[in-house]
């Protein structure tokens, strides 16, 4: 999985939200958009709200946060959760 890439939240992203036991609502101030998440991609963005991360990094801070394995299942869908947010410009990737 290591590529080089480092993914950050996108400059003036305002991020706001609520988080369950399965699921984050996510309310954007720059642009007014509310958005749901599973756990997976909720982990990702909060993650990626603290700090500028590979995706080796998040694979592995979301299963010791969510306690899964860190396997393969799971590093495709951290791709995914990156891919679903970025479409959404909340995050990007500073290769």
């Amino acid at each position: 999985m290591p590529d080089g890439k480092h993914w950050r939240v996108s400059a003036g992203v305002g991020i706001i939200w609520r988080s369950w036991d399965s699921e984050s609502v996510v309310y954007e101030s720059f642009s007014g958009d509310i958005h749901s998440f599973d756990m997976v991609t909720g982990a990702v963005l909060k993650l990626l709200v603290q700090h500028t991360q590979d995706e080796t990094t998040l694979v592995n801070s979301i299963s010791r946060t969510l306690e899964i394995e860190p396997d393969h299942s799971l590093s495709l869908f951290v791709k995914q959760s990156l891919v679903r947010l970025s479409g959404l410009g909340l995050v990007e990737c500073d290769k």
